[in-house]
């Protein structure tokens, strides 16, 4: 019972030194108030099909998805370094508590704005047709993997830089870059494979961004791209990019438990 209370004092302290006053205020208004109206403005116009209504969730929920992918940053990445240059780290590391346990607690409290973009996704679903969970069980859940994969991936490589690096400025600037580097990668794959015809392309890209095969699938429109989905190839991506967010995160976890050094 100890051990347990202090992994939970541990979580405690981060999540309040990460979320005080005024980041409680500004997110609830993010993840709760934004979803809610963007909800009620697509709910004037019916949605006839799964198609209209992936294209409508990806475009409204874009904003909200851009300010949790900042969010992550902040917490995995600039907070994580700025532990490890205060100090903070060094003095952890001297409790009676294994590094696994330390690890599990970090990865509890910077996961917390993937919790909140999930809340604010089935707010939104909830706001465009209350009976969407039920109508299109399967949409929804393919929306929801693919969103936390892509957020989950950033989420550990940001963290990852954060154990690697342990400054704040270059953990910043490197997440960032991170970010961008992605963005443009998957897009470049993309292009290339409808290009090129390339299925190990299209697949590679797919992978970094599941949200794209989920898309692709149902037919929602992006320009620039005539590439079709089967669902195999969208189950496919989601296997791959989970396999990748697992992979990551086990070199964070190894490096942390065996390499780690403040």
């Amino acid at each position: 019972m100890k051990r347990e209370a202090r992994l939970l004092e541990l979580l405690a302290f981060d999540l309040g030194t990460s979320y005080r006053f005024p980041w409680a205020e500004v997110l609830a208004f993010i993840y709760v108030l934004l979803p809610c109206i963007f909800g009620a403005m697509g709910a004037v116009t019916p949605m006839p099909g799964a198609a209209e209504i992936v294209t409508h969730v990806f475009i409204s929920m874009g904003l909200v998805a851009f300010l949790t992918m900042l969010l992550i940053v902040k917490t995995a990445s600039y907070d994580v370094a700025g532990q490890i240059e205060s100090g903070y780290f060094r003095t952890l590391l001297t409790y009676p508590i294994k590094r696994r346990g330390i690890f599990l607690t970090k990865l509890v409290a910077i996961s917390t704005p993937i919790a909140l973009y999930c809340v604010a996704l089935l707010l939104f679903l909830f706001a465009i047709r209350p009976s969407y969970l039920i109508d299109y069980p399967t949409p929804v859940g393919l929306i929801a993997a693919s969103s936390t994969l892509e957020l989950a991936l950033f989420m550990m490589l940001c963290f990852l830089i954060a154990l690697a690096v342990k400054s704040k400025g270059k953990a910043l600037l490197m997440a960032i870059g991170v970010f961008f580097g992605l963005t443009v990668l998957r897009g470049l794959l993309l292009i290339l494979a409808g290009i090129l015809g390339s299925r190990a392309m299209q697949m590679a890209s797919l992978i970094l961004g599941p949200t794209d095969a989920v898309m692709l699938h149902y037919g929602a429109q992006m320009p620039l791209w005539e590439i079709s989905v089967s669902f195999e190839e969208l189950l496919a991506a989601i296997a791959g990019s989970t396999s990748l967010v697992a992979a990551v995160s086990a070199i964070a976890f190894l490096y942390f438990v065996n390499r780690f050094e403040t």
